[in-house]
């Protein structure tokens, strides 16, 4: 009998830890998801998204810019335009990168600094 029950006080007791391990888990999944949204709050009303944007305008306008290079040239290199431009080879690479995505320009060769760029006259930009 004395077994019987120290089995059942061994079965209450785990029961009881294990639904108070599970309320506080429930309880840091939700003050760990107040703190992110408290996080994110501050981001945004921190400029962030202001910033992001900017960099977003920053980098059309440098599209724009190439676009009008390319025009005028008629064909440039990737060496040129960042010259041009400014910035690091790198920076114009991506560039021409996504123009080229878009179908605004076209890169003709295929390597190093053979690779010249030039304006698809379809483009109505």
């Amino acid at each position: 009998m004395t077994n019987l029950i120290t089995i059942l006080l061994l079965i209450g007791v785990t029961v009881i830890l294990y639904v108070e391990n599970r309320r506080l888990r429930q309880d840091i999944i939700r003050s760990e998801k107040e703190e992110h949204e408290r996080v994110n709050c501050a981001i945004q009303s921190s400029g962030l998204d202001d910033y992001n944007a900017r960099l977003q305008e920053i980098k059309e306008e440098r599209k724009a810019k190439i676009l009008e290079f390319l025009k005028e040239a008629g064909s440039l290199s990737s060496g040129d335009i960042a010259d041009r431009l400014e910035v690091s080879r790198s920076t114009a690479l991506r560039d021409l990168n996504e123009l080229e995505k878009e179908g605004r320009l076209t890169q003709k060769g295929t390597l190093g600094r053979f690779v010249r760029y030039k304006f698809n006259a379809s483009d109505t930009d």
